[in-house]
């Protein structure tokens, strides 16, 4: 996700969800845009101050993976040294060039304590392969183009239906479906949803008109009957589209809308010339679907030994 995409993402979360003084962005001179969170906790032993810093993840749900080579990282901590810090999170880096093996080599050969774990996964179809939905198609698993297939030949059968792609609406409107049908589908799985509260909806708002304005905003809608039942949301950066939210109206799952949508929307973006259709972070077995390709998403936890040595020989 290139520099000025993630910026508009931020500044209209930020503008809605953080009050939070303790939230400060880092632009290093070639443009890498850095969000941090610094945490204060105060334990009784020793009466030590533990300073916590880490990205913000829960902000923008997948919609970025942070590439981080080792000169970044070095200005970073020099930044951060500034202010002090004991712990460095940093979460969801993904693997450009071998950038995580370079960052595993600067933090040994600096002589920072540091724990990597794998985060999750990152599902993505790599669309240059296919020039058309039929080449796409045959990569699919035998038991998963039948469904297709049974689902789209049940919507013919039954109902009169439509899928749009983008198509002009106003943009009250669009929210409108979009949130009709996403907490309809939330709280039929017991889950709870941002746009339960208003600056949830307000974000969305928000969002959906600036990226309709920059040419960036991406959704689709299955209609049955002229009633909107399925949508799907994402945006389209450097030709690659990134596939944020999706939800569809209950009463109609015998039909497997989500399923339809995803078949046509895949569709749409070959013939866009898009190099990629990128699922974004988790691991929803939906995914594994429609592609077997993905990345592995990487967390870190390192320690500034030193401050913590300095510590314990003031006490």
């Amino acid at each position: 996700m290139n520099i000025n995409s993630l910026s508009l993402w931020w500044n209209i979360f930020l503008k809605h969800f953080s009050q939070d003084e303790s939230i400060f962005k880092l632009i290093n001179k070639d443009n890498t845009l850095f969000f941090c969170k610094k945490s204060i906790k105060k334990y009784r032993l020793f009466s030590l101050k533990y300073i916590s810093t880490q990205f913000l993840e829960n902000a923008s749900p997948d919609f970025y993976n942070f590439e981080l080579d080792q000169s970044q990282l070095h200005k970073l901590i020099k930044e951060l040294d500034k202010e002090g810090w004991d712990v460095l999170h940093l979460k969801y880096l993904s693997r450009p060039d071998s950038n995580i093996d370079e960052l595993d080599t600067f933090l040994d050969l600096n002589h920072f304590k540091f724990k990597k774990t794998i985060a999750t996964r990152i599902y993505y179809i790599d669309l240059t392969l296919f020039k058309t939905w039929e080449k796409y198609r045959k990569s699919l698993s035998r038991n998963h183009k039948n469904e297709i297939k049974k689902r789209e030949n049940k919507l013919n059968a039954n109902v009169n239906w439509e899928y749009t792609l983008n198509e002009k609406i106003d943009n009250e409107d669009l929210y409108t479906i979009i949130e009709n049908l996403h907490l309809k589908r939330q709280r039929k799985m017991g889950r709870a949803s941002f746009l339960e509260s208003d600056r949830g909806k307000d974000f969305l708002k928000d969002l959906i008109s600036d990226f309709l304005k920059r040419d960036i905003l991406v959704y689709s809608i299955i209609y049955i009957n002229q009633q909107p039942i399925s949508y799907t949301l994402g945006f389209r950066v450097d030709k690659v589209y990134y596939h944020w939210s999706i939800g569809f109206d209950t009463d109609y799952s015998k039909f497997s809308p989500n399923k339809v949508n995803h078949r046509y929307l895949i569709e749409s973006c070959i013939k866009l010339g898009l190099k990629e259709f990128n699922f974004m972070r988790g691991q929803g077995k939906y995914k594994e679907q429609w592609t077997k390709t993905f990345r592995e998403s990487y967390e870190y936890k390192i320690t500034n030994n030193k401050k913590f040595i300095l510590k314990f020989l003031q006490l």
